[in-house]
């Protein structure tokens, strides 16, 4: 198995484990606002393996010394965008119920985990890049 292959199993494993804390968290703390942490999981775990594709593409492209045809890193870029925001999109569409200081506190996690993510797709291709 090549170093990709297992960067990619290792990712998709850590962030199986991640959806799984998310969904007792979801559970322990959302389900009386009428969301439903089994679907949410459903969500999230769908969700991994095309997000962990979505990143790993999006950084090849934009390693690309050719010059990756743009076309395509906006598509790989908006797969890794709406696997990772499709799980908080239930809750904020599920959680018919949820208060407006509880959804702007959501937002504002969702919004520090995007933020991190990008920050972290421009350190590996910095990285990447400078090798």
């Amino acid at each position: 198995m090549e170093l990709r292959q297992k960067i990619r199993f290792t990712a998709v494993g850590i962030l199986l484990v991640y959806s799984v804390i998310r969904f007792v968290f979801v559970g322990a703390t959302l389900s009386g606002y009428g969301i439903n942490p089994w679907i949410f999981l459903t969500i999230d775990i769908a969700t991994t393996v095309t997000y962990v594709i979505g990143v790993e593409m999006l950084v090849v492209s934009l390693m690309a010394k050719r010059g990756y045809p743009l076309p395509k890193t906006i598509g790989w870029g908006s797969l890794a965008a709406m696997s990772f925001v499709l799980p908080y999109l239930y809750l904020f569409l599920g959680g018919k119920e949820l208060p407006i200081s509880l959804m702007f506190g959501l937002g504002f996690i969702v919004l520090l985990l995007l933020v991190s993510a990008i920050l972290s797709i421009l350190r590996q291709v910095r990285r990447r890049g400078a090798k």
